[in-house]
């Protein structure tokens, strides 16, 4: 069948998502994306015609073959461990280090999103607020658009939010969740239906 790619690597925005963050497995079938955003995706062109029925038979026997396997298990498909999960994992283990210290999260940051076919960055003010912090994000693509979220608390040099914000003309909830150490942040953003994707960034100088 000429499909010869099993990835781990994340795929946002498809109908498994939702059982994927309720901790039932959930599989994304890898498309061709030629000409997937740029000419017919969510326009008046999406119809029949776009159709491959190669595509669609290649698909509709991989599909299959995958059920069908997957019935046939003994065992349960192994499940992975949520977001909240692997962030607490990774805390504990930065706290057991001997050299861990609290850090003043404030200052200027840049940050990364690693969505696919997409480009997102921006920069992230974090200022003190008493013993909580106040974000400001901005994105690149919206420089005169501001996200501001009030009173976060920092547990452990991590920092977790939500807020809202436009994607794609939606109202999308977007959560946050980070670990920063002196100089580099990394974690992951939720947004919404959408997906959850590595984020990254670090302190400006």
């Amino acid at each position: 069948m000429d499909a010869k790619t099993l990835t781990l690597s994340n795929t946002g925005g498809t109908d498994h998502l939702p059982f994927d963050a309720v901790g039932i497995p959930g599989f994304q079938f890898i498309q061709d994306p030629m000409a997937y955003f740029s000419r017919t995706y969510h326009s008046n062109m999406d119809n029949l015609d776009a159709l491959s029925e190669d595509d669609l038979k290649q698909a509709a026997t991989i599909i299959a073959s995958f059920v069908w396997n997957t019935s046939q298990r003994d065992e349960r498909l192994p499940r992975k461990p949520s977001e909240d999960e692997v962030m607490a994992e990774k805390v504990e283990k930065k706290k057991a280090a001997k050299d861990f210290k609290i850090l003043n999260l404030a200052g200027d940051w840049n940050y990364e999103v690693e969505v696919p076919g997409m480009q997102v960055a921006g920069d992230m003010i974090i200022k003190k607020n008493g013993a909580l912090y106040d974000v400001t994000i901005i994105s690149k693509d919206e420089p005169d658009e501001k996200d501001e979220i009030k009173g976060v608390a920092s547990e452990n040099n991590t920092l977790s939010f939500d807020y809202k914000t436009k994607v794609q003309g939606m109202n999308v909830k977007i959560k946050v969740n980070l670990d920063f150490s002196e100089r580099r942040m990394e974690g992951t953003m939720k947004a919404g239906m959408f997906g959850t994707y590595p984020m990254k960034g670090a302190r400006k100088m």
